[in-house]
């Protein structure tokens, strides 16, 4: 929950400026904010077997609420998660020099802002940054699954196969 040494965001997992962390078998539940960030050139954040649940938004402004947020060069490997009943947007992943990898991902139940009645999106790769998705199930997520956005500075291609959604660089 929130507390007032963190401005009331009550995040989980705060990693920036060049922090590495592995989380294994992690539940982290009903946090504020942003449960996972990370943030900045070299941060490296690594996870399997992760849960991330109800997700709490700003009390201030009823925004956020989100599960992952990834940006400024941040890098993030992920196997075997699943982020539900967040706020807003389930995982944001921003910047053209941060990526993610992930596989035997889930992202369900994500619910608009309160603030506003905005959004409610699975996921969002955003401003260039780099996403390589396999093996991934996005349902019932009230705007939209995924949503990739940047004047094309995501770049590549993205392929289907199956059940498998990943981008290839082209």
């Amino acid at each position: 929950m929130a507390n007032p040494l963190n401005l009331g965001h009550g995040r989980a997992v705060d990693a920036v400026a060049g922090a590495q962390v592995d989380l294994v078998e992690v539940r982290l539940a009903r946090n504020g904010n942003v449960a996972l960030r990370g943030m900045g050139a070299g941060t490296k954040l690594s996870a399997s077997r992760l849960l991330i649940d109800g997700t709490l938004p700003l009390s201030a402004s009823g925004l956020t609420g989100w599960a992952v947020g990834l940006y400024s060069g941040a890098h993030l490997s992920m196997d075997e998660a699943r982020l539900s009943g967040n706020v807003q947007t389930a995982m944001l992943i921003d910047g053209k020099s941060t990526r993610a990898a992930i596989a035997r991902l889930v992202i369900d139940g994500t619910l608009p802002a309160a603030g506003d009645g905005t959004a409610g999106i699975g996921m969002a790769v955003e401003d260039g940054a780099w996403l390589q998705l396999d093996s991934a199930r996005l349902t019932a997520n009230r705007h939209t699954a995924l949503s990739v956005n940047g004047q094309g500075r995501s770049g590549g291609h993205w392929r289907r196969h199956g059940g498998r959604c990943h981008r290839v660089d082209g």
